[in-house]
């Protein structure tokens, strides 16, 4: 098992199919219901514990499989006062506009090596010269990809509005994975 603290908020934590096995659990039978998965999770945090106090803190449970069979957790915590605002969804994009495609490839680096755990899809559209990236977050992670993204870009907004309106009169590029994509081929 290994165990990197991404910062304040965020712990990784990968598993490989012998760490599972150690726990007689897999990434398919992990499901917030089943006590096993429950028993599971218990654990790791009473490991992660150790070196980090979790004080009573909210958390979010993001797990994703891997290559080897194994399994990726990430633990989110959250602070006690913070409410996500009810216009806030996992279908509401933060939309960051962007110059030329050199600021645009240099920024989805930087958060495919960094920070993509935060983003659930990313699309990207062109319109009057400039690229239109959007993101879809987690509620709780909007102001730390905000942060980060207006380093190289503009933010222009955050809704459904302004989405539709450049699904409708730009030109689209990548209607997924734009990040990933970016990264990989620029």
């Amino acid at each position: 098992m290994n165990i990197e603290y991404k910062n304040d908020k965020t712990i990784k934590i990968l598993l490989t199919n012998t760490d599972l096995e150690k726990y007689k659990i897999t990434y398919d039978e992990l499901d917030y219901e089943n006590i096993k998965t429950k028993e599971f999770l218990l654990s790791i945090l009473k490991q992660v514990n150790k070196s980090y106090k979790i004080n009573k803190q909210k958390i979010f449970i993001e797990a994703y499989p891997t290559n080897n069979k194994g399994c990726l957790l990430y633990i989110n915590f959250i602070d006690n006062d913070y409410k996500c605002k009810n216009d806030t969804s996992f279908d509401t994009p933060l939309i960051f506009k962007f110059e030329n495609i050199e600021t645009l490839s240099k920024t989805c680096t930087k958060l495919f090596k960094e920070n993509l755990y935060m983003i659930i899809k990313s699309a990207l559209y062109y319109y009057n010269d400039e690229y239109y990236l959007l993101i879809y977050s987690y509620c709780r992670m909007e102001k730390n990809l905000s942060n980060i993204l207006k380093e190289y870009g503009t933010f222009i907004g955050k809704g459904a509005v302004f989405s539709s309106f450049l699904q409708e009169h730009s030109k689209q590029i990548l209607c997924e994975n734009a990040i990933e994509n970016i990264n990989k081929y620029l």
